[in-house]
């Protein structure tokens, strides 16, 4: 004898019985309709400085129905400079307002041409199909010259230097704050970063070293002549730590910054969020313990860019290694592993950092041992091969950092480094083809201070 069951479908969803010998049939519109979800960008087409970051985000929504389990299907086949440091997917997408944000960076280091490519995503519809859809992003970068260079000198001065917008060389360089400076010979500044949390201020965010357990990271406006001024501990009142480098990342539309620290021999990261008011830091949480990286003596930290996704690299000298960790959506730190996972040179890393050179991804490590590595970079950002590139001159050197910037369409390393017993120098660096050093001069070919140059920053 047949069976029959009287079922009754609610607008929107649909409850399935399991029952032997039963039959269930459903004809609902909202539930049968395979729906289209489209995503939009604030523009057309994105453009941004070459050793600029800028956040785009994409709205995903649908005209009817609703639909579940949003996720970005290509990113690992973006395009170097483009990731998504945060989530890549979203639950639910419905026509009465609740829309998907999903936030890509684009964060070159070399000018590019205007290019474009195409973001592929699933979702299932609100009949229950696994739909696909696609959207095409219109992007390039200029030569972004920075107008300073700042440089942190182990002696406790820092110093604001013109940096030549026609061929990036370093000239005037003279102290910043030229009074009343908040670091000095027992706190000397050894890091340094920039951000506007605010959205109208620029910031430098200086790391002094100390060897006491009263370390601070200060906040500074930056004013439009170079100099710094308004030096105020970011985090009052804050943390125990002995910060020595700091960088910072964008991860789903907001900065966050990653301060790295050694106190009394016990290493740290800690990341730490902005106040959109004052762009003082909110809060800084350690980050080591959740991250395998225990007995880490960080003494460096830089973000980078592989396979669609945002990379953390932390040198440890102590230790003798390079971690290479991955970002959470939530910006904290996750698993964090050596790199290379084997094969390693024997180096003592003091700074790492990664660049884009003629469309490929290198990362380059400065070694305390007197060598710069070129690092090439598999599609989850772990390091492959690292080869010493050593330059046609200095002949001999031992750098404590590295850092890369395009200028009027040529790209340059900059190198902290002593060379001999007495020289303390800022060399600029050409690159080849390949990313390789070429040659290496001191910049300011004259004139410079009485400096033991130890890291910098262009902003």
């Amino acid at each position: 004898m047949a069976k029959f069951i009287k079922v009754a479908f609610q607008a929107g969803s649909l409850t399935l019985i399991a029952a032997t010998g039963l039959l269930l049939t459903a004809c609902n519109g909202d539930v049968t309709t395979n729906n289209t979800v489209a995503g939009t960008t604030a523009a057309s087409s994105f453009s941004t400085g070459a050793g600029t970051t800028v956040n785009v985000p994409m709205t995903f929504n649908t005209s009817t129905g609703s639909a579940t389990q949003l996720s970005i299907t290509n990113q690992a086949s973006f395009p170097v400079g483009w990731s998504i440091p945060g989530a890549t997917t979203c639950q639910t997408i419905t026509n009465s307002g609740t829309t998907c944000q999903i936030n890509f960076v684009y964060s070159p280091t070399e000018p590019i041409a205007t290019s474009s490519f195409t973001v592929a995503y699933s979702y299932y519809s609100s009949g229950g199909s696994l739909q696909t859809g696609t959207e095409t992003i219109n992007y390039s970068a200029t030569t972004n010259a920075p107008g300073f260079a700042y440089v942190t000198d182990s002696g406790g001065s820092l110093h604001s230097c013109t940096v030549s917008s026609s061929n990036g060389t370093f000239s005037n360089c003279a102290t910043t704050p030229s009074s009343s400076a908040p670091w000095g010979v027992l706190n000397p500044p050894s890091g340094i970063a920039f951000a506007s949390p605010t959205g109208s201020t620029a910031y430098a965010y200086v790391a002094d070293h100390t060897t006491n357990v009263d370390g601070h990271v200060r906040q500074c406006q930056v004013n439009s002549n170079g100099t710094l001024s308004n030096c105020n501990d970011a985090l009052p009142g804050g943390e125990v730590w002995v910060p020595n480098d700091l960088a910072i990342s964008t991860v789903n539309g907001n900065d966050y910054a990653y301060v790295t620290s050694n106190l009394l021999g016990a290493g740290a990261v800690f990341l730490c969020s902005f106040s959109n008011t004052t762009g003082a830091f909110a809060h800084c949480g350690l980050q080591l313990a959740a991250n395998s990286l225990e007995g880490v003596l960080p003494n460096a930290i830089a973000f980078g860019d592989s396979g669609g996704k945002t990379y953390a690299y932390i040198a440890d000298s102590t230790n003798e290694k390079v971690f290479r960790c991955g970002l959470k959506s939530d910006a904290s730190l996750d698993s964090c592993a050596v790199t290379p996972s084997s094969g390693a040179p024997l180096w003592t890393p003091n700074d790492v950092t990664t660049a884009i050179i003629n469309g490929t991804t290198y990362g380059y490590v400065a070694d305390n041992d007197g060598s710069i590595y070129q690092c090439t970079l598999n599609s989850n950002g772990t390091f492959n091969t690292c080869t010493a590139t050593a330059p046609a001159s200095p002949a001999s050197w031992v750098p404590s950092s590295i850092h890369i910037r395009s200028v009027n369409d040529t790209t340059y390393a900059y190198v902290t480094a002593t060379v001999g017993s007495f020289f303390h120098e800022v060399y600029q660096c050409t690159l080849n083809t390949n990313g390789t050093l070429n040659t290496c001069n001191a910049t300011p070919s004259s004139g410079a201070p009485l400096w033991t140059p130890t890291n910098l920053g262009l902003n």
